[in-house]
């Protein structure tokens, strides 16, 4: 087989000539510089994964019920209540969310009788967890009545 693949006068196979375009195509890339060249891949380093925490480390990351902000104040009276967001539901998607923050304070004024509302960060993370449309139907809260009539609103853990 090799007998017939060997061109008449040179002796050398097809396969040993090169075609004129691949030629040209070699001395291209040695020609180019390394800039231009095809990069050559690097072996990726294996990086170390993480560990997870441990069960007892997850708890001390826990927040604490109230914010630095508010510990030092005097209680005058404290209330749990659970707050009904139904009416929320009545509004456009697009306003719910916040109608929910508005109903909270209502609320709160009406039954702490205050005009001085303080809602905390968990509570407005609580209405805001699924997006602006679906706020929660209802929320547990704890409301504490301090010496300067401002009313400070916690959320109920658990």
């Amino acid at each position: 087989m090799v007998e017939k693949d060997k061109i008449k006068g040179n002796g050398k196979t097809k396969s040993e000539i090169l075609e004129p375009e691949e030629i040209k195509l070699k001395e291209e890339l040695e020609e180019m510089p390394k800039e231009k060249a095809p990069k050559e891949e690097k072996p990726t380093e294996k990086v170390p994964k993480k560990e997870k925490p441990k069960e007892e480390e997850i708890k001390k990351e826990e927040p604490k019920e109230e914010p630095a902000e508010f510990e030092d104040l005097e209680i005058v009276s404290e209330k749990m209540f659970t707050i009904n967001l139904g009416r929320v539901w009545i509004a456009k998607p697009k306003r719910r969310a916040p109608r929910a923050i508005n109903t909270v304070k209502e609320y709160m004024k009406r039954h702490m009788k205050s005009d001085d509302i303080v809602i905390t960060n968990e509570i407005n993370e609580q209405i805001w967890s699924k997006g602006i449309g679906k706020p929660p139907r209802r929320i547990k809260v704890r409301a504490v009545k301090d010496n300067e009539n401002r009313v400070i609103v916690f959320p109920i853990k658990g």
